[in-house]
């Protein structure tokens, strides 16, 4: 590998890193948003919006089963215009960033 195209798997990595963070940090916020509405909701005439809530809480935390993989896909949505990332990222998998190839 040349310098150059390390430095972009670093990026990608670091970006990868970010985006997981941010979208697992939503996605747990989601939840407890929720769980502080469920008592309100249950006795509410918006019924609908509890069953919404119930029915999407087990999606939720599936996401964050699945975190990595969400981040990966996002990851190749973010560099999708860009020529030479998307090259080394054609290249790479989930597992090559999470190895510690230093």
């Amino acid at each position: 590998m040349m310098e150059n195209q390390q430095d972009i798997v670093e990026k990608i990595k670091n970006t990868h890193e970010n985006i997981a963070l941010t979208v697992g940090t939503l996605l747990a916020m989601t939840l407890v948003v929720y769980f502080l509405s469920y008592s309100a909701l249950a006795n509410s005439t918006y019924m609908w919006l509890f069953w919404f809530e119930m029915l999407s809480s087990p999606v939720i935390v599936m996401a964050l089963f699945y975190i990595r993989n969400i981040a990966f896909a996002l990851l190749k949505i973010r560099f999708m215009r860009s020529a030479e990332y998307r090259q080394v990222l054609e290249k790479l998998q989930l597992a090559d960033l999470s190895e510690d190839r230093g």
